[in-house]
């Protein structure tokens, strides 16, 4: 209806006559489409139309009259001309449509496909910083036991920290129970990335790029986790640590869990867009949009935790706050 009608026949015909015949040509081109029956004197046109939907090439010798007795040569032949260029006519309109609309979604797949391979990578950058996390942990689990075996020198203390240290082994194994749990729900996420990977043959370049990103990030984490052993060797600052221990693991909970939502969404969305190449540029933006947001409300959330650390009451055997405002500095900027 939209490519083939009076004003497309009528700008592409040398023969088509007035745009009225052209106009009678889309109408009967549409009854044909419909499947409706048509007059008796048009039928013979019908061979015409279904050889054109086939792609053949029409010649004159595709129409046929059923009496010839009653037909002049001249018009048979003036018919036939025009029912050829008409059906070409067609033909090129429908080939040109059909291309656009392949290429179209051709370039909105390889997109969404592009979309799909950030957010794997990010999904790895994120589970490796959680392991520097944990790592980051046992040390500080490590530095505990050196200075409960020096508890002749450091009694108060001790007393006061072994107490805390069974709240947060308790609330250490809840966090690891739930890393085991959301690590058996990304199995299934892990699976649909390595299906995606074997029809992503042309994005490996980038991945490559993205792992070589993850290996200088690190790097990065090492170097933290040096300075974080230095901090460590004060043991009036081990419960500072160890909270800001927490806070973090929390974070990239609550970090795994919206990430979690954001690849199911965006593997339902390739999924749906595939099938609807038409509507997949704005889907595409909301999805930025939808990141944009999380990363912000994510940066939000760091910054309200901070806060509340800081305005903790002072535990037994602690140093004021007042004392350490360089070192506590120092920490949040490194968990950067």
């Amino acid at each position: 209806g939209r490519i083939v009608n009076s004003s497309s026949i009528y700008e592409r015909s040398n023969v088509g006559g007035s745009l009225g015949t052209a106009q009678k040509w889309a109408n009967l081109w549409h009854a044909f489409e419909k499947g409706e029956e048509v007059e008796g004197k048009f039928e013979k046109f019908r061979s015409v139309y279904e050889a054109v939907k086939r792609g053949e090439e029409v010649t004159g010798e595709s129409v046929s009259f059923d009496d010839q007795s009653e037909v002049i040569p001249q018009v048979e032949g003036a018919i036939g001309e025009l029912a050829v260029n008409v059906s070409a006519i067609v033909r090129q309109l429908v080939e040109e449509e059909t291309t656009q609309a392949r290429e179209s979604c051709a370039e909105v797949v390889r997109h969404e496909r592009e979309l799909t391979e950030l957010a794997r990578g990010e999904l790895e950058r994120l589970t490796d910083e959680l392991n520097g996390l944990r790592k980051a942990h046992e040390e500080l689990l490590e530095r505990y036991e050196v200075l409960a075996r020096g508890k002749e020198v450091l009694q108060g203390q001790y007393e006061s920290l072994e107490g805390q240290s069974a709240d947060k082994d308790e609330h250490i194994e809840r966090l690891e129970a739930r890393v085991a749990e959301l690590a058996q729900k990304y199995g299934t996420s892990e699976a649909r990335v390595t299906e995606l990977e074997v029809t992503l043959k042309t994005e490996r370049a980038r991945s490559k790029e993205l792992e070589s990103r993850c290996t200088t990030m690190g790097e990065e984490c090492a170097t933290l986790r040096d300075r974080e052993v230095q901090l460590a060797q004060k043991g009036a600052a081990l419960e500072v640590e160890m909270s800001s221990a927490k806070l973090r693991y929390d974070d990239e909970r609550k970090q795994r869990e919206r990430l979690e939502g954001e690849i199911r969404s965006l593997n339902a969305l390739l999924v749906e867009k595939e099938g609807r190449a038409a509507t997949a540029e704005g889907e595409t933006r909301q999805l930025k949009v939808q990141i944009a947001a999380l990363r912000e409300e994510g940066g939000a959330q760091s910054l309200e935790l901070s806060q509340e650390a800081e305005e903790r009451p002072q535990q037994p055997g602690q140093l004021p706050v007042e004392q350490e405002p360089k070192r506590r500095t120092r920490k949040r900027s490194g968990a950067k």
